[in-house]
């Protein structure tokens, strides 16, 4: 009798397990949002959308963004590089997709404000390491981003009286007297 009531604790002890761990997979895949906006450099970059094209319709995945990070920013020409990284299916062995997006924003005066909405987009991506992306093949991702920037006053080493480059907006400028 008690080795029977000791292979039930068992077997009861393992399902249990088991059912945690089922449900700890969900539980990865339906992690709090991640922060979707970055400064640098006075400048605020906001993801808005992702959107995937294929020949099939793809889900959305807006809610499944795992990370959003700017890689490179080049204010005095407007280029810059982001990385959006979109939570898969395979749990903890996932290799999750991540996409490189390169794009520009208008290059304006520090004494302007800037407030734009950019819609860039990725390369065709042929192969993928996640399930859930292969019946897409091949596909891209295209980025909603909003960039702005306050006015502010010009940085460098100008004076009243020596014109010197912003470093930030690249343009010339006298400072205050």
């Amino acid at each position: 009798m008690k080795k029977n009531i000791w292979k039930r604790l068992i077997s009861f002890a393992l399902t249990l397990v088991l059912v945690m761990v089922s449900l700890l997979s969900n539980f990865v895949l339906e992690a709090s949002a991640v922060n979707t906006t970055e400064t640098r450099e006075n400048y605020t970059f906001t993801l808005l959308d992702v959107d995937v094209t294929s020949d099939r319709e793809f889900p959305n995945i807006t809610d499944r963004i795992n990370m959003f990070l700017l890689e490179k920013l080049d204010v005095t020409t407007g280029k810059f590089s982001v990385t959006v990284q979109i939570r898969g299916t395979s749990g903890f062995n996932n290799v999750w997709p991540a996409f490189e997006i390169e794009g520009n924003f208008s290059v304006k005066s520090c004494s302007e404000a800037l407030d734009e909405t950019i819609i860039v987009t990725s390369k065709t991506f042929t192969v993928t390491t996640d399930p859930f992306f292969y019946p897409y093949l091949p596909y891209k991702v295209s980025a909603k981003l909003r960039v702005t920037r306050s006015a502010m006053d010009h940085r460098g080493n100008a004076t009243c009286s020596t014109e010197d480059t912003c470093i930030v907006c690249g343009n010339s400028y006298k400072g205050k007297h």
